[in-house]
């Protein structure tokens, strides 16, 4: 099963849609996570758009003038039990967000399998950061089985003073891929060196990650630029 995670940057299904359809790698998802989705048509409208494609469900964090903003999954499996968690709020000063958690269960060759998508805060240390994805992770622990968790976990390599001004460098992947495998998640053995840039800036903040099920191959599709982030895929056996 194909998996792809894909922060598209305040964009409406119309703008990447095709871009993923004419990729060959992500062209073949079964499911698609979804951060930074912006919507401004009908229900009719958006289910004409997918129709060819599969399964949508759409979660908006937050309302803007004659749209939506927020994650979505979409999948080519029938996604039941769909449910929302509010995540733990922080203040970041200026473009505080609220932020959530989506999850879903599908059926795999008769097996249920959670699909779980979110997007984290970007400016927060590792501290805070463990505790805005906690209750969510708790959450899907607590159906337990199999699980593929992924998002935009915003883990840039910096240290803040106040959620604000960057002090110095800090290995936040690192700690937070710690978090997740105590907590049963794990991930392909070899990562992309990055899959945001912005300018000089090239930062690894997107991720895929599964329990009790393995990951056979791992990617990230550089060459779609129609955001400042890139979709990393995952083949979940």
């Amino acid at each position: 099963m194909r998996i792809v995670s894909f922060n598209v940057n305040q964009t409406d299904l119309s703008h990447f849609m095709g871009d993923i359809q004419k990729d060959e790698v992500l062209a073949t998802a079964d499911v698609l996570l979804l951060q930074e989705i912006e919507e401004y048509h009908s229900a009719d409208d958006v289910k004409q758009t997918l129709l060819d494609y599969g399964f949508y469900h759409f979660s908006p964090t937050r309302l803007l003038k004659g749209g939506e903003h927020g994650i979505a999954i979409l999948s080519k499996i029938p996604i039941q039990d769909y449910e929302i968690l509010e995540l733990p709020a922080f203040n970041l000063f200026f473009r505080s967000r609220k932020r959530i958690g989506v999850r879903g269960f599908i059926d795999v060759a008769g097996e249920r399998v959670q699909v779980c998508n979110v997007h984290l805060d970007s400016r927060l240390n590792i501290t805070d950061r463990i505790r805005q994805i906690t209750p969510f992770i708790e959450h899907i622990r607590k159906d337990g089985g199999k699980i593929i968790l992924g998002g935009d976990f915003n883990t840039i390599p910096l240290r803040l003073y106040k959620n604000l001004l960057p002090i110095g460098l800090h290995d936040q992947g690192k700690q937070f891929h710690e978090y997740l495998l105590q907590n049963g998640l794990s991930t392909f053995h070899v990562q992309p060196k990055y899959s945001m840039r912005s300018g000089k800036i090239r930062w690894l903040l997107d991720y895929i990650y599964v329990s009790n099920m393995e990951i056979k191959q791992y990617g990230v599709r550089a060459k779609i630029e129609k955001s400042d982030h890139h979709p990393v895929w995952a083949d979940v056996e």
